[in-house]
């Protein structure tokens, strides 16, 4: 419970972000609009993680690429 104030500054970064039109990152191949350029974490992901190459997958997005 005590990671939620660390969830809710990233998730409102990237709100903030995509709002300002900076986390555009193209269309994917159906043509749907894609806005997860500056996306860091995902926190359901993490949470429900079962292992831990899963939770290292979805923390720190843009890093590990």
């Amino acid at each position: 419970m005590i990671f939620i104030r660390y969830y809710f500054g990233f998730i409102l970064s990237d709100a903030v972000n995509n709002a300002a039109g900076l986390g555009f990152n193209g269309y994917d191949k159906s043509g749907v609009p894609r806005w997860d350029l500056i996306t860091n974490v995902k926190p359901f992901q993490l949470e429900s993680a079962t292992s831990l190459k899963v939770a290292l997958d979805v923390w720190n997005i843009r890093k590990n690429k």
